[in-house]
C-alpha cells in the first residue's frame, strides 16, 4: 500500500538509510509486501552519497522519500520520518534488515489483544552479511523496567511497533545519541506502560561482526553518552546496564588487541589494551597476569625493539 492511498493509515513504517544501495531495496520490498491493510512506508535518505536515491526514486508513489542533505544519524532520520507520518502506530525498519510478510499483522494483532501495551516486539533471525543464518533469538517474554535496567535486552528496532502517542511522550529518539538510541528509547517507553512480545522470528537481522565493530570503534562515543544519560535519569538503578555495555566494549577491544598482536602491530595492541583496561580495570589485570598473556606482553613491549636492534 503506497503513501498516498486514500485508505486510513494505521501504521507508519519508518526506514532510515545511509549509503544503503546494496540492501535498501530488499528492506523496502519486505515492507511493501506486508499482508496487512492500512500502512504507509516513509524512507529517510540520511545524506547518502552512493546510488541510494536513484533506488528510492524507482518506487515512485509507493513510498514517501524524505531527503537529508547531510548525514545526521539514525535518531534524527527516524524522528524526521515520524514527523512526516500519519499512523497511530510506528514501525521501524533498518535499511539492511528484512521483515517477514506477516510482521505487521502479527504485531498489531498482539497490540489489539493487549490494549494496555505501549510497544510490541518479536524474536528475529540473525544472519551474516552473506545471508547465512547464525541463530534465532529467543527472548522468551516482555521485559519489566528492572529487566531493562539490568542488562542489554534484545529488542531490535526492526522488530518494534510502538504507539505514536508514547513515542511523542518520550520526545522521539535522543538525537545526542548516534548509537544506542534504541536502548534509551525502550527504557523511556517502558516508563509509560507494558510491552508485549511475539515469540516468532518476524525479522531477518544482518549481524555486524564483533571484529568489524572493534575496528571501526563507531560505538564508543555513543556508549559514553548513554552512560551519562542513564545515570542522569535512573541513577544507580542503571549500574548493571552500564556494566553490561562496558563488558561488551571490553571484549571488542580485547578481540582487536589479539588481532593486532597476531599481525605484529604492538603499538596498536597496547592502545586497545589500555582502552579495555579503562572500561574494566580489575578484570583486565587478572587476564594480563595469566602466564600466556605475560609472554605476549613481553613480545609486545620488547620483541619489536629487539628485532629493530638486531644485526642485519
Amino acid at each position: 500500500m503506497g503513501r498516498y492511498s486514500t485508505r486510513s493509515v494505521r501504521v507508519s513504517v519508518i526506514i532510515p538509510v545511509y549509503n544503503g544501495q546494496a540492501t535498501i531495496g530488499r528492506a523496502i520490498d519486505s515492507a511493501l509486501a506486508q499482508a496487512f491493510d492500512g500502512f504507509e512506508v516513509i524512507v529517510v535518505n540520511d545524506g547518502s552519497t552512493d546510488n541510494t536515491n536513484q533506488i528510492l526514486e524507482s518506487y515512485g508513489a509507493k513510498i514517501l522519500v524524505v531527503n537529508h542533505q547531510s548525514n545526521r544519524g539514525l535518531s534524527a532520520a527516524r524522528n524526521t520520518g515520524v514527523s512526516q507520518s500519519r499512523g497511530e502506530y510506528l514501525a521501524f525498519l533498518d535499511d539492511d534488515d528484512i521483515w517477514r510478510a506477516d510482521k505487521l499483522a502479527q504485531t498489531l494483532r498482539a497490540l489489539d489483544q493487549h490494549s494496555e501495551a505501549v510497544l510490541c516486539f518479536s524474536d528475529f533471525e540473525m544472519v551474516e552479511a552473506n545471508g547465512k543464518q547464525i541463530k534465532i533469538s529467543s527472548v522468551g517474554r516482555p521485559p519489566t523496567m528492572e529487566d531493562l535496567l539490568s542488562g542489554a535486552w534484545p529488542i531490535l528496532p526492526s522488530a518494534v511497533v510502538m504507539k505514536r502517542s508514547v513515542f511523542d511522550l518520550c520526545g522521539g529518539f535522543n538525537q545526542g545519541l548516534r548509537w544506542f538510541e534504541d536502548t534509551f528509547m525502550w527504557l523511556q517507553a517502558r516508563e509509560h506502560g507494558e510491552f508485549v512480545f511475539v515469540a516468532e522470528p518476524l525479522v531477518i537481522y544482518r549481524y555486524a561482526d564483533a571484529d568489524v565493530v572493534a575496528r571501526t570503534e563507531k560505538y564508543e562515543p555513543g556508549r559514553l553518552e548513554l552512560r551519562r544519560l542513564l545515570l542522569e535519569r535512573y541513577g544507580m538503578r542503571a549500574s548493571a546496564l552500564i556494566a553490561s555495555f562496558d563488558r561488551g566494549y571490553y571484549f571488542t577491544q580485547m578481540m582487536k588487541a589479539r588481532r593486532q598482536l597476531d599481525a605484529g602491530d604492538y603499538r596498536g595492541a597496547f592502545n586497545s589494551l589500555m582502552k579495555a583496561a579503562k572500561s574494566r580495570p580489575t578484570y583486565i589485570i587478572q587476564r594480563i597476569l595469566r602466564p600466556s598473556n605475560v609472554a605476549r606482553l613481553f613480545r609486545m613491549c620488547w620483541g619489536s625493539s629487539a628485532t629493530r636492534n638486531s644485526p642485519q
